[in-house]
């Protein structure tokens, strides 16, 4: 007779743990909505912080445009007040400073050379003693036929004319003395009186023939040319503004300035 075998196997424990994870899955489901709800905030506070981050950089943007802009008026108008406070002592007067200015800046208007370029060389002209108002023209067509700036021509001429053709070497450099001796007649410059000298280099750059006379106008038919005097037309135009924004500006620093004292 075969023997039989019951196996029971008692499951009393499983409804229990079903219980447990019936309450561990609502527990997760709670999380899961919670967790997509923060998601859900935490994305619109991203975007309202990406928004005062915009408008911050927008502010700050136009604050800094604003600061650039009125640097750029500032520094015109420091710049102009600075070369008239040198020409004043070159001139010896207020008066004589605002006219040998007034010349300067005529001048570059209808050259291709900046503003602060013509105005620093007339005041070089000035400093060596050469009648800076009536070489000015001068000085800026022998700038551009050597094809250097207005002050470099500047610079060159003064020392011709305070040493003479052995003081010249960026003039004998550039072939204008070897212009001078062909155009004027002249065998040998070092035989030749310091007054002599002058009048001969005066000569040669107003000389039509020569070829210097009239290189500013040429120049100034040119694209550069036109950017140029378009340039020296913002400038001034920039210093002229900057001129009522110095009074207050400077009450400002000196305000700071007494504020630093204390």
């Amino acid at each position: 007779m075969a023997n039989r075998f019951i196996i029971e196997v008692r499951t009393k424990g499983f409804p229990g743990a079903e219980r447990d994870l019936g309450k561990v899955k609502k527990k997760t489901d709670q999380y899961r909505k919670s967790n997509d709800k923060l998601r859900g905030s935490t994305a619109g506070l991203r975007r309202t912080v990406g928004k005062w981050r915009n408008d911050l950089l927008l502010v700050g943007f136009s604050i800094g445009a604003v600061i650039a802009t009125v640097k750029k008026f500032v520094d015109a108008a420091a710049g102009f007040e600075a070369v008239k406070t040198r020409l004043v002592g070159l001139t010896g007067s207020v008066q004589g400073a605002e006219k040998a200015f007034k010349v300067f800046n005529d001048v570059a208007a209808t050259t291709p050379f900046t503003l602060q370029d013509v105005v620093e060389a007339g005041a070089q002209l000035t400093a060596f003693g050469v009648e800076a108002e009536e070489m000015i023209k001068p000085v800026t067509d022998l700038a551009a036929f050597m094809g250097t700036t207005a002050t470099e021509a500047a610079n060159s001429l003064g020392r011709a004319f305070a040493g003479g053709a052995g003081a010249a070497d960026i003039l004998r450099e550039r072939g204008i003395l070897n212009l001078i001796k062909t155009t004027q007649g002249l065998d040998d410059l070092s035989k030749t009186t310091l007054p002599q000298f002058r009048e001969a280099l005066i000569n040669t750059l107003q000389d039509p023939t020569a070829g210097i006379a009239g290189s500013t106008d040429r120049m100034s038919e040119t694209f550069v040319g036109g950017m140029s005097n378009m340039q020296d037309s913002l400038t001034r135009l920039s210093a002229a503004i900057g001129e009522h924004l110095l009074p207050s500006i400077k009450q400002v620093a000196e305000g700071f300035g007494v504020m630093a004292d204390v």
